[in-house]
């Protein structure tokens, strides 16, 4: 009888997940394709791709190339976002696994030289600037270094016994 019990829990336990998969034989399809600049034909790396009304997204690669996957049958508004590049929004119609290619216009935004010039500002001292001369030297004589440079401007001595 236990083992009656165990083999019916544990049947409903793992048929639980098979019953809560999405069966809806419309909902496996894919959106794929690449996104190439309108002038020149080549790739625009890391374009945005989203079907806003299923709320999904996508993300080129480096070449442009994006995919949408899990799409069930129908026609969804899919706009394109690239950086320098107006958006584009069509109509795109699921019927199966669709390669749908976005050509925006990419324009290069080129700034123009710039110059800079300037002219050094001259700086005016604030501070007094004074030198011992030979004169002075001369008066000092016998006393310490310290003593004789403590009557300069801004110089301090101090003695300790």
């Amino acid at each position: 009888m236990f083992h009656v019990i165990r083999v019916t829990v544990f049947l409903f336990f793992f048929s639980v997940p098979v019953f809560a998969q999405n069966t809806d034989p419309d909902c496996i399809y894919t959106l794929s394709g690449q996104v190439i600049d309108d002038h020149d034909l080549s790739p625009l790396g890391f374009a945005v791709i989203q079907i806003p009304e299923l709320n999904r997204s996508a993300v080129g690669d480096s070449l442009g190339f994006y995919k949408i996957s899990g799409l069930c049958k129908g026609e969804y508004m899919v706009i394109c976002t690239h950086i320098g590049c107006e958006p584009i929004e069509e109509k795109v119609k699921i019927r199966g696994n669709t390669t749908w290619n976005f050509y925006p216009e990419h324009h290069e935004e080129e700034l123009r030289e710039v110059s800079i010039l300037t002219a050094r500002v001259m700086k005016h001292e604030t501070h007094s600037h004074e030198t011992a001369n030979a004169q002075m030297l001369d008066d000092a004589a016998g006393k310490s270094l310290g003593e004789t440079l403590k009557s300069l401007t801004g110089v301090s001595t101090l003695k300790t016994g």
